[in-house]
C-alpha cells in the first residue's frame, strides 16, 4: 500500500515540529504501513481526531495487549489517539503486515 497524501502531510508536519526526532519519524515512514513505535504514535496523536481516533486506538490497544507483548500500544504513554489515526490513515492495512500476538 502506498502512503496517502494525507499521511505524508501529517508526517511532514510532525517532522517540522519534532525535528529532533526525525530518525524515529522517518523509520515509521519507511516501514509504512506497519504500526510505528509508541513514541511515534504519541507524536501522531497530536494530529488525531477526538473521540474517533482515540476510541479506535483504545480498541486496538486492548486487542493487541498480551502478557507476552504488553508494550505494543502501552497504556501509560497516551498513544491511543496516534494508533487510531494510524489505523485511519492506513485504512487498516497495518493489520496485514503486523502479526497479532
Amino acid at each position: 500500500m502506498e502512503m496517502t497524501q494525507e499521511a505524508s502531510d501529517i508526517f511532514d508536519r510532525i517532522e517540522r515540529v519534532y525535528s529532533d526526532h526525525a530518525d524515529e519519524i522517518n523509520e515509521a515512514r519507511n516501514e509504512w504501513p506497519s504500526m510505528p513505535s509508541a513514541f511515534v504514535l504519541k507524536l501522531l496523536g497530536t494530529r488525531g481526531k477526538f473521540p474517533e481516533d482515540w476510541e479506535t486506538g483504545k480498541s486496538i490497544q486492548m486487542e493487541f495487549y498480551t502478557r507476552e507483548n504488553p508494550y505494543r500500544i502501552p497504556y501509560k504513554t497516551e498513544c491511543e489517539m496516534g494508533a487510531g489515526l494510524w489505523d485511519r490513515l492506513t485504512k487498516g492495512e497495518w493489520r496485514n503486515v503486523q502479526p497479532k500476538p
